[in-house]
């Protein structure tokens, strides 16, 4: 089975960007602009699978308290 490019450390930085890039849909992109705490994932017993789920469909650019001055 074949690396993926964006997986291979013996390619170039420029080239993984490209290959990942590439392979992303411009949801996937998006998130990776947004943050988020993640006290709103909480629920009595612990975490809501529901809400990870639909807040983290397309990924996430980051989980941090930053996230309330950004978002």
């Amino acid at each position: 089975m074949e690396v993926a490019a964006y997986r291979d450390p013996t390619q170039s930085i420029e080239a993984r960007v490209e290959d990942l890039l590439a392979r992303m849909t411009i949801e996937e992109k998006v998130a990776q602009l947004t943050g988020s705490l993640p006290f709103g994932w909480l629920a009595v017993d612990g975490l809501d699978a529901g809400r990870l789920g639909r807040d983290l469909r397309e990924g996430i650019g980051e989980i941090s308290a930053a996230a309330m001055v950004s978002g």
